[in-house]
């Protein structure tokens, strides 16, 4: 990856994904940005 890929990502948030547009072997991947959200939400409180 080059240095703009890379400060790109560092920067992403998880609502300026297009999760809908995104697909994965099962369907789409709009369930994605709640699934991460609680998992983050669970890996805080255990912090």
């Amino acid at each position: 990856m080059n240095k703009q890929n890379l400060a790109y990502i560092a920067i992403l948030k998880i609502e300026d994904v297009p999760w809908s547009r995104l697909t994965t072997a099962y369907s789409r991947a709009s369930g994605f940005s709640e699934i991460f959200k609680r998992l983050w939400a669970a890996i805080g409180e255990k912090i």
